[in-house]
């Protein structure tokens, strides 16, 4: 119904709602190719990288969901990448105990509304 292109100026809005939902309602039937299918559409087409967020909270829960941990974490340091986000690509037990500790930390009370108005971060003491 959307037509051959829906990702166009008029739909985009509905195309990132439609497609997020669509996502998470097959992660949830376990449908682990329809989920991916529509997190890749989303993460080719969004606009902004809040319209891409969605879509990696699906992926990483389903693959956490499947005990993926492996793929859980390259998709997590992929959407992290699109933010300007670079972690080092081998990292200690210790540091990333306390990477992780310090990450609960600096996020305890906030919500996701909270950390989009953030600026991007340039330089991390972890990189």
């Amino acid at each position: 119904m959307l037509g051959p292109n829906p990702w166009n100026k008029k739909t985009y809005r509905m195309c990132v709602d439609l497609y997020s939902l669509s996502a998470e309602a097959h992660r949830c039937a376990l449908h682990t190719v329809e989920t991916k299918a529509r997190v890749k559409s989303i993460q080719r087409h969004a606009a902004t990288h809040e319209d891409k967020f969605r879509g990696y909270n699906v992926l990483i829960d389903m693959l956490l969901q499947e005990k993926k941990f492996d793929e859980a974490a390259l998709e997590a340091r992929s959407g992290l990448e699109t933010l300007g986000i670079t972690l080092p690509r081998t990292i200690g037990i210790v540091k990333a105990v306390r990477v992780s500790m310090d990450v609960q930390t600096l996020l305890k009370g906030r919500r996701v509304k909270d950390l989009l108005k953030l600026p991007l971060l340039k330089q991390s003491k972890y990189t």
